[in-house]
């Protein structure tokens, strides 16, 4: 739980009840405006259940209360650029995109898994309630493509400051997880990270391909390819690989350590030896000096009685 609330996030469940691949998938860039073309929904212009909206589903999470949570949609072409980014959008750009966006909000907010009155009625493989809206395509085209954001305001009585009198200084919550989603001036920059409060967060636009009625709703285009085995093994294969270069560099380092302390050891050895050796040279050292000066008194007889004239004795 306290992972999931560090941030609020939205993203869309189901399409007339026909579900859809997560949206929020890890190692999937969300560059530029390649979401038009990473999740598209095939829809016929009117459900086939006689309808004549078509009903969308998405889930809010990271927090606790839902204060308010709708919808914005329009044609691709009029969806503002900010809204395809990895980043979140501004308040500046909601305001100016209202305009040319339309928008469906809930009378009621609602609650997140987490809230203690939480429902419990929600398809197993999502975690959390499921909010929902709909949408009339007639006043599209065939072959219109339609995007559309959900978008929520969340824990919106955190940023109430405490009564004085109760619980100390009458001053405003000062933790990064209240003033990021309740004070749009907050903003702190860190090693390159950036918090910046904002009151309103969206999901990951999903474009709705209109088509004749009749038409089969599908998800043509996903975020994760169709191949999921093969996704887990390229995954599972970059594990292994990770794991390898640890493996081989804590080897390399084991190498690298084995020769410098071999090297040190035989270092440390052949100054002991070469200690020891000069400590069993060292002796004493006699030597006579004798005056032969004299020519004259030279012979060819060496009688080892030379006389002497001096001695010195070195160590």
């Amino acid at each position: 739980m306290m992972m999931d609330v560090v941030e609020p996030y939205l993203f869309f469940t189901a399409v007339e009840n026909k579900g859809l691949q997560d949206d929020i998938v890890p190692f999937c860039g969300r560059n530029g405006v390649n979401c038009t073309g990473t999740k598209v929904i095939k829809v016929p212009q009117n459900p086939p259940d006689g309808q004549t909206s078509t009903s969308l589903q998405w889930l809010v999470g990271g927090g606790f209360n839902v204060t308010e949570t709708g919808i914005l949609y329009s044609k691709l072409e009029e969806m503002p650029q900010s809204f395809y980014q990895s980043t979140q959008s501004t308040s500046n750009d909601i305001f100016d995109s209202i305009s040319t966006m339309k928008r469906i909000t809930l009378e009621e907010g609602g609650h997140t898994l987490w809230s203690a009155s939480s429902n419990t009625n929600h398809d197993d493989d999502i975690k959390g309630p499921i909010f929902s809206a709909k949408i009339d395509l007639n006043e599209f085209e065939v072959g219109d493509q339609v995007a559309v954001v959900a978008y929520s305001m969340v824990d919106q009585t955190w940023r109430n400051t405490p009564k004085a009198t109760t619980y100390g200084p009458n001053t405003p919550p000062q933790s990064h997880i209240v003033n990021a989603r309740t004070n749009p001036d907050w903003r702190y920059e860190s090693s390159g990270k950036v918090i910046q409060g904002r009151e309103w967060w969206f999901s990951v636009p999903i474009t709705l391909s209109v088509k004749e009625n009749g038409s089969q709703i599908a998800e043509m285009k996903m975020r994760l390819p169709y191949d999921i085995d093969a996704v887990k093994e390229d995954f599972e294969a970059e594990l292994e690989d990770a794991f390898m270069e640890g493996e081989e560099l804590v080897q390399s380092h084991f190498i690298l350590f084995t020769v410098l302390a071999f090297t040190f050891i035989m270092v440390l050895f052949g100054f002991l030896v070469n200690r020891r050796k000069r400590n069993s040279l060292r002796r004493n050292i006699s030597f006579e000096i004798v005056d032969i000066s004299n020519d004259d008194e030279k012979d060819d007889t060496v009688d080892n009685s030379l006389e002497l004239s001096e001695r010195y004795t070195i160590t």
